[in-house]
């Protein structure tokens, strides 16, 4: 993200100036459902990056498990039903 800085003599503050960034951000949605986020530091981007990457990848098998746990759930009640 490009974000204006609270310096009232500087250029991200002129009409059309130069907004400062890019800047890392992550957000998420915290216990209580609720989107948060924070800035991250230049030298934790490469490790943020990769625990993001991570998280999503394990998103991913996890979706894959819930599908086939609704697919085998689906199998045993039409069995059961054809006893």
């Amino acid at each position: 993200t490009y974000r204006t800085c609270g310096r009232p003599g500087c250029h991200c503050q002129q009409r059309g100036g130069a907004k400062h960034g890019p800047h890392l951000n992550v957000s998420y949605r915290g216990a209580d459902g609720k989107t948060t986020g924070y800035y991250v530091p230049k030298g934790a981007e490469d490790a943020t990056r990769h625990g993001v990457a991570a998280w999503q990848r394990l998103q991913t098998c996890l979706r894959e498990l819930a599908a086939l746990n609704t697919e085998q759930n689906l199998r045993r009640a039409r069995e059961a039903e054809s006893r």
